[in-house]
């Protein structure tokens, strides 16, 4: 079976195949077997998780380039497809058939999130486009996140009696 015709096989393991091997390239400070995970034509959009700005690289030159300055500096690891999100599937994006994968990540210096879009191509499935965000940095974790029941949804902690 190719893989235009397992379109809904196995999303979480196919996803889930992805993100190892692309973070054994990282790990590897291998810029180019990263990059020729997406395809030709893939975009990879960094919100601060590798960059430290917001940027979008199109292409697989130009995402091998961009990796190759930023991977060794950012040291991404635990890349995970967390069980408590959307499992991937498969979904029609801008007309396009894909998987859809919500992963999670960290660098160095912040724990990151991101989405990852897979589509056939040469007999494998490739990241048509990838997201990367920084979610928060490490050291510095919003208070919010553990919140008591005593707060109300806003993050404001009430007065008792209020």
């Amino acid at each position: 079976m190719n893989v235009a015709e397992r379109t809904h096989a196995n999303a979480p393991a196919e996803a889930a195949a992805w993100l190892e091997r692309f973070a054994k390239a990282l790990a590897a400070n291998d810029p180019q077997a990263a990059a020729a995970l997406l395809n030709d034509s893939g975009l990879w959009r960094d919100i601060l998780a590798f960059t430290w700005t917001i940027e979008t690289m199109s292409g697989r030159a130009a995402i091998a380039a961009r990796l190759g300055e930023t991977a060794p500096r950012t040291q991404a690891v635990n890349f995970t497809i967390p069980p408590s999100r959307t499992p991937p599937r498969w979904v029609m994006r801008a007309g396009t058939q894909c998987i859809e994968a919500l992963v999670a990540f960290e660098t160095k210096l912040g724990r990151c999130n991101g989405v990852l879009r897979l589509v056939p191509d040469a007999n494998a499935l490739r990241a048509w486009t990838l997201i990367t965000t920084m979610e928060e940095l490490k050291g510095h974790e919003e208070a919010f996140k553990h919140r008591s029941a005593d707060d109300d949804p806003t993050g404001v902690r009430r007065r008792p009696g209020v």
